[in-house]
């Protein structure tokens, strides 16, 4: 069974650079500032986007996590995806249940994430999903911006 639970976030993200230091070195937006430096990073990003974090379990062993949130851009409010990750022991048998757990969360809406265009692997993961696909820079850094309307 597969269920997730509103979690503070600090354990599971630690925990995911520790299993994964590749996204630590090589993808992580502020890669390079170590595990406190990244962790911090997603922390502060997720109190900025008001964002709850869901831990995702099988059992009693988790499996990942994502965090939801609103922003307000030129005066509208926002659902965004604030963040997604899969240990890595679950990607390949568990990420398309993950992504439906998280659709199934959202209810249907309208939603956005960001990600970094040299988070290559998450990039191609959310290409397949999207709706619209926008290029743009955030903090002098290329991002893709995904949308997604879970009503269609």
């Amino acid at each position: 069974m597969i269920f997730i639970q509103n979690n503070s976030p600090y354990d599971m993200i630690k925990r995911q650079y520790l299993e994964d230091p590749e996204l630590l070195e090589k993808y992580h937006s502020v890669s390079g500032s170590g595990i406190e430096g990244c962790v911090n990073y997603i922390l502060d990003n997720f109190k900025k986007d008001n964002a709850k974090c869901y831990v995702i379990y099988k059992n009693d062993d988790e499996v990942g996590f994502f965090a939801d949130g609103l922003v307000t851009v030129s005066g509208q409010v926002i659902s965004i995806l604030a963040s997604f990750y899969i240990r890595p022991k679950y990607r390949k048998i568990l990420t398309e249940d993950c992504w439906k757990i998280i659709n199934n969360h959202l209810d249907n809406k309208i939603f956005t994430i960001g990600i970094y265009k040299k988070n290559i692997k998450a990039c191609r993961f959310f290409e397949k999903k999207a709706s619209k696909i926008i290029n743009s820079n955030y903090e002098n850094k290329d991002i893709c911006i995904y949308f997604f309307n879970l009503g269609v």
